[in-house]
């Protein structure tokens, strides 16, 4: 945005270091294994289904998962 400034606030900073962390978490895999775990992680954020991964898939879904029940947690309508 020209001339505006821009004031990330802390959750924007947070969302920022997630991005960054997820990221860095699924380069560490084979393109195909990085579409498989981004779909998994779409998935357990939008219906809590935990993908059943063995190996190097396992792992990164293991490092990431407390980033995606973070997000999960912003996209789940809270109870009344």
């Amino acid at each position: 945005m020209i001339g505006k400034e821009v004031i990330m606030n802390k959750d924007s900073i947070q969302l920022n270091k997630e991005c960054r962390l997820y990221e860095k978490a699924l380069r560490k895999l084979p393109d195909k294994d990085h579409i498989k775990v981004s779909l998994a992680g779409i998935s357990y954020i939008t219906n809590g289904k935990v993908p059943h991964f063995r190996g190097i898939r396992k792992e990164v879904f293991k490092e990431i998962r407390p980033i995606l029940d973070r997000w999960k947690s912003l996209v789940t309508p809270k109870s009344e």
